[in-house]
């Protein structure tokens, strides 16, 4: 790692260590959210794509140097012995990377592929997949709630039942029996189809995960895409290969440029008005939906298909409609506030708790940051805290003062009241919700919806559930009328 910055500096240095080794702590935040904005972060990662990438290098250099020798090319399966060589190869990149989870299983659906091929069978079906999905689940059964096991098995499941689609058509036999400008065409229409139903199918999980959605992925990864498969990943498997004999200087500088390029149509991308749509989040059932829905759409037959449609439609409908966002959220310890309004978000302190504060804004799908947040209307500062009321007219006030006053809490404790207040050890007399001391800071962060005339109060340690390593934990959701 060290060494490839070394001969290749600055931001193509680190992009090109993430591409090898899987390191990324030399890429800037600038770069990193600029690929994140065009929809180009997954070239970033050694999953899938550049797995895939390197072996599909390794195994056609394999067999065209295999079959250049007389010997081997009249007398061995020289199309086995090359997927071997690439299988050998995936394995060695596996190890270099540091056998991350996301490596592993790219590998594991690499190797399938090339062991279908040893084998003489298909190497890209949706049967494969399956295995290769069983066999990650099998070995590392969380991966299920990851979303890049999510993101990449959609994508390929899209990628190959359209691909399958088109053969059965005879879409594929028609490039193939055509000239070189035919072909050029065909490879034109494949790589926009790929990027398309591959951004389609993830689509739904980046934005549940990551409540945004790149509206110009597709230009992206059509002008970005083609870089990476013939400039840069060949340039660093050679570079690969020349190490041990420190030839390896001049394949990073011709990889440094193919990086550069990539950069740049991240950023011109990135900088486009609208380029990035957020997305408020949503219940865990409306992901459920689509999935299950896309399920049926691409390895369904006819009506299975249909069914898959209608969930999908119903997941997508469910997310539109369903608005799941809490009305008012108070951080751990009542460290800051923040209530929805019709104008966003309104948080009483435009820096304290700031990682909290942007997940509040993400989730909410909502592009301000912590110091516009605050300067918006609908939330005043009260007594030494925030103080906000509810649309049933519940007013929940946050005292934060160190040593508040025992009296002038008493006057504030009122009917329709939630009173938190941290830095206190005993309750106080009065109608009000009392929220204190060591119950509040075992609660953790606090979600209010109102309830008809009550108020609903969700923790966090409720959310997490009950743990024996957690010790105490205060009773949960809250409700009074």
């Amino acid at each position: 790692m060290v060494g490839i910055r070394s001969q290749l500096e600055g931001e193509e240095g680190a992009f090109a260590a993430a591409v090898i080794v899987g390191d990324r702590v030399g890429v800037s935040r600038d770069s990193t959210q600029a690929l994140r904005d065009s929809n180009l972060a997954h070239l970033l990662a050694i999953s899938g794509l550049r797995m895939g990438l390197a072996t599909a290098l390794l195994f056609g250099a394999s067999r065209l140097i295999l079959a250049l020798l007389p010997i081997p090319a009249r007398r061995w399966r020289i199309k086995a012995i090359a997927a071997g060589i690439a299988l050998a190869g995936a394995f060695a990149y596996l190890v270099l990377s540091g056998m991350s989870i996301a490596t592993q299983r790219a590998f594991i659906m690499v190797a399938v592929a090339l062991i279908a091929i040893m084998l003489n069978r298909p190497p890209i079906t949706l049967w494969a997949l399956t295995v290769a999905a069983l066999l990650i689940l099998t070995l590392r059964p969380e991966s299920l709630t990851h979303v890049g096991f999510q993101m990449s098995f959609a994508a390929t499941a899209a990628i190959i039942a359209g691909f399958e689609w088109a053969r059965q058509r005879g879409w594929s036999s028609w490039a193939q029996d055509g000239g070189i400008g035919k072909r050029i065409f065909a490879y034109v229409i494949a790589l926009a189809a790929t990027s398309l139903l591959a951004g389609l199918a993830t689509a739904p999980f980046a934005a549940f995960h990551f409540n945004r959605a790149a509206n110009y992925g597709l230009i992206a990864n059509l002008a970005a895409v083609p870089i990476m498969g013939f400039w840069v990943a060949p340039s660093a498997l050679i570079a690969g290969a020349l190490a041990p004999i420190g030839l390896e200087g001049w394949a990073l500088a011709v990889m440094g440029k193919g990086i550069a390029t990539i950069m740049s149509v991240a950023r011109f991308i990135a900088g486009l008005d609208g380029a990035i749509r957020p997305i408020a989040a949503t219940a865990p059932l409306v992901l459920t939906l689509i999935t299950f829905g896309g399920l049926g759409v691409s390895l369904g037959r006819t009506w299975m298909r249909w069914i898959g449609v209608a969930l999908v439609s119903a997941g997508l409908a469910t997310w539109m409609i369903v608005d799941i966002r809490p009305a008012l959220l108070v951080a751990p310890d009542g460290r800051l506030m923040g209530v929805r309004t019709d104008k966003g978000r309104v948080v009483d302190h435009p820096r304290a708790e700031s990682y909290v504060a942007s997940q509040w804004l993400i989730k909410d799908g909502d592009l301000a940051n912590q110091e516009q947040a605050a300067q918006r209307i609908g939330l005043d500062r009260g007594y030494s805290g925030g103080k906000a009321q509810l649309e049933n007219g519940w007013l929940v006030m946050n005292v934060i003062k160190r040593n508040p006053d025992i009296a002038r809490l008493s006057d504030l404790c009122k009917e329709k009241t939630v009173l938190i207040v941290p830095h206190i050890r005993n309750e106080i007399d009065g109608p009000c919700i009392f929220l204190f001391g060591d119950g509040l800071k075992a609660a953790g962060a606090l979600a209010f919806m109102p309830e008809g005339e009550g108020v609903k109060i969700t923790t966090a340690a409720q959310m997490a559930g009950r743990r024996f390593w957690t010790g105490y934990q205060p009773g949960g959701a809250r409700s009074r009328p």
